[in-house]
């Protein structure tokens, strides 16, 4: 019995193998390095299909899109760069490569987006799966509409509206004069923020899972095993995480 357990492992391990150099077979080096100057970009959309993505502070005062990955499928780019109206607009679709396209064993690309602090208006960030790595971004709305994917915000300078089916949600040193508003279905949620807030009204909802709310001077007022509600200050910001099954700890 145990030989036959062996056996059907090594199986599993020689088609992982097939599958994955089959995969590569056919696929070539895709690369983008744009630019743009912030006068020329207001908003910015982001639609993922599959691949990771990051958004980090830019150096200068220009916006910089680099792309680099692989292009599976010889009839279509896998990423669309375009800026109209000063919107500036990244799509990433899934590709088709072959019969066994449909099985990834790894990400096929990164794009990257450098913004000035300060600068664009909005982001708007639409992700089916992939991993959303977000730094030292200063922008007036930041909207994150998650399928599946981790996602991880350090030093995040935005009203910030996040929805998310599955994946874990982390935001470090964030910004207490910022509306923040996180939803998810199925995932960790974890808020610290870089200074005790002084004026912020809090909503925490988690229907299962274990809660952890430590924030000084919060007035509790409604305090139950799904459920935390309170105030600090005259709770002129919001902080609302709402959670069906997962870890919530806000500090």
């Amino acid at each position: 019995m145990k030989s036959n357990k062996w056996i059907l492992v090594v199986i599993i391990c020689c088609l992982s193998v097939v599958i994955y150099i089959t995969s590569q077979v056919g696929s070539k080096k895709f690369e983008i390095k744009e630019q743009f100057p912030v006068v020329e970009v207001q908003k910015i959309e982001i639609t993922n299909g599959s691949w990771n993505i990051e958004v980090k502070e830019s150096k200068d005062n220009k916006v910089h899109v680099v792309v680099f990955g692989k292009q599976k499928d010889k009839t279509k780019v896998p990423v669309v760069v375009a800026n109209r109206d000063k919107t500036l607009t990244i799509e990433q679709h899934k590709q088709i490569g072959g019969a066994l396209s449909a099985f990834t064993f790894a990400k096929e690309g990164t794009i990257s987006i450098l913004i000035p602090k300060d600068t664009v208006d909005q982001v708007d960030i639409i992700n089916k799966d992939g991993d959303l790595l977000i730094q030292s971004l200063a922008t007036e709305k930041l909207s994150i509409d998650n399928k599946m994917g981790y996602i991880k915000m350090d030093q995040v300078k935005a009203d910030l509206n996040v929805t998310s089916i599955n994946g874990e949600i982390v935001l470090k040193r964030a910004n207490d004069n910022r509306h923040i508003t996180i939803e998810t279905v199925t995932g960790d949620v974890q808020v610290d923020f870089l200074t005790t807030p002084s004026s912020l009204n809090v909503e925490i909802q988690n229907n299962k899972g274990d809660t952890n709310v430590s924030l000084a001077n919060l007035l509790t007022t409604v305090k139950t095993n799904k459920s935390i509600s309170g105030m600090i200050g005259a709770g002129e910001k919001n902080l609302s995480v709402k959670s069906k099954s997962g870890t919530i700890v806000i500090k």
